[in-house]
């Protein structure tokens, strides 16, 4: 340790000793708290000083000033230098050149060549993941579903949904899915069960609310 370090805690040795003569004079012994208090700071001064010389006598102070990192033997191809970001070498320059000089050749398209088609998406631009184009005279009124309104029934169509016949079909996969379209009030599809009134309406039944949509009580 440095030789400040080492006198250091000597002293503090020395203190605890001087404490421990007080306390076994004064406090558990018959001498007056005065007495120990004088036998505890001698105590402290001769312990102090015997261990700053006996452990911290010729103990040289750390130096800075000499201290050398160490050697390290590298090899050559650890010694390169290294480039900053942004500053390519000849190898990938010369690379990069012949790359962006050599031509993409063109394949002509022969007769049995056929383009591919893009995603699948109807007239208007919607995204219909039915696949197909509906006809507008079979489309269901999705309103006589409980929980199904003006809005959600234009959204519904928006995606290609417009018969009862489609709904009853739906899995988790497709109410997480149209959950997720409408939004905060997606979770209507199950509180409202539009699975199980959709198979009935699409058998033909009516339910309770279906009949006061047909009546014209609810739009």
């Amino acid at each position: 340790m440095p030789n400040a370090d080492c006198t250091r805690n000597c002293w503090i040795a020395g203190g605890l000793t001087g404490l421990l003569v007080l306390i076994f004079t004064s406090v558990i012994g018959p001498l007056r708290w005065f007495e120990g208090l004088v036998l505890g700071l001698v105590a402290f001064g001769i312990m102090g000083a015997f261990l700053v010389w006996l452990i911290c006598r010729g103990r040289p102070a750390e130096d800075a000033a000499g201290w050398h990192p160490a050697h390290h033997d590298t090899t050559p191809a650890e010694d390169m230098q290294l480039q900053p970001r942004g500053i390519r070498s000849q190898a990938a320059e010369g690379f990069l050149g012949a790359a962006q000089s050599a031509p993409t050749p063109r394949v002509a398209p022969s007769g049995d060549a056929q383009p591919v088609p893009p995603a699948l998406r109807t007239d208007s631009g919607r995204n219909d993941i039915y696949g197909g184009s509906d006809d507008a005279g079979q489309a269901d009124d999705l309103k006589q579903i409980k929980g199904v309104g003006p809005k959600l029934e234009e959204l519904l169509h928006d995606n290609g949904v417009t018969r009862f016949d489609q709904i009853a079909g739906w899995g988790d996969a497709e109410i997480d899915h149209f959950a997720d379209l409408i939004g905060r009030m997606g979770g209507r599809i199950r509180s409202d069960d539009w699975v199980a009134q959709a198979r009935a309406l699409a058998r033909g039944e009516d339910t309770e609310f279906s009949k006061r949509v047909e009546e014209g009580s609810v739009y």
